[in-house]
């Protein structure tokens, strides 16, 4: 009877060792396979794409991604699209989301600067002709349309509105740029610096326009997210947004 007990105690103990490597091992697995879903403004994407393909590099988190409009994302995030970390490319559509209690933890990045494109004596004497195409980011969604809206007002620019080509973001503005199809566009000097093409630029006086401050906002804090924000903070990674025109601040 003693042997009977001492032979069920040990089994039991086997089973319980067993119960827990498994647990552990689907620990594990759960953690390999994390995901951390970032919505940014399609302005980043070149540089965007580099960071990511870094981290993947150092870290088992699986990153996926999502760009368009800062305006967009925003609106997305509020029909609960599942995303974790978002970059906005002003603080406007960060304290939207934080008025409506979506962010947890939030912090200014990086910035840009706004250029002219087209030929031109000066800025201020720009008159199109009558087939001419002013290509202008969205502003209802796209910061850059914002922004740009400010510098049109500041300069008292008179462009007809049906010569004006409204694009939903930054990214399908320097699509167009690529491809010819405006004769005047205002935009960020990174977009420019990853044209393939040579265009005619005059940069904007900076107190034409409000300071563009890219932020981050985190969704969901754990972390996945902490770390990777830590990781977007890195002398390495603003190296390499310094290198795509954008402006490191520090």
């Amino acid at each position: 009877m003693i042997i009977h007990k001492s032979l069920n105690s040990i089994i039991f103990k086997n089973y319980l060792k067993i119960i827990f490597g498994f647990f552990i091992l689907f620990s594990q697995a759960l953690k390999a396979s994390e995901n951390i879903y970032i919505g940014y403004a399609s302005s980043l994407h070149n540089a965007m794409k580099e960071i990511v393909n870094d981290y993947k590099k150092q870290s088992d988190v699986k990153l996926k991604f999502g760009m368009g409009a800062s305006g967009n994302i925003a609106q997305q995030i509020m029909r609960d699209a599942p995303y974790d970390i978002f970059i906005s490319a002003n603080k406007k559509w960060i304290n939207y989301l934080d008025e409506h209690h979506k962010i947890k933890e939030r912090q200014p990045w990086i910035s840009n600067s706004l250029s002219m494109i087209g030929s031109m004596k000066s800025i201020e004497d720009l008159t199109l002709n009558d087939n001419e195409r002013f290509c202008l980011a969205d502003p209802k969604n796209a910061p850059l349309g914002l922004y740009s809206l400010e510098v049109i007002n500041a300069l008292n620019l008179n462009i007809p509105d049906n010569q004006i080509i409204f694009l939903k973001d930054a990214a399908s503005l320097q699509y167009y740029l690529s491809i010819d199809e405006c004769d005047y566009a205002i935009t960020y000097l990174s977009n420019i610096l990853n044209l393939e093409k040579n265009i005619d630029v005059q940069s904007l006086p900076l107190n034409l326009y409000s300071d563009i401050t890219y932020e981050i906002g985190i969704l969901k804090l754990n972390k996945g997210t902490k770390d990777f924000v830590n990781y977007l903070q890195q002398p390495s990674v603003l190296r390499k947004l310094k290198n795509h025109g954008f402006i490191i601040d520090r």
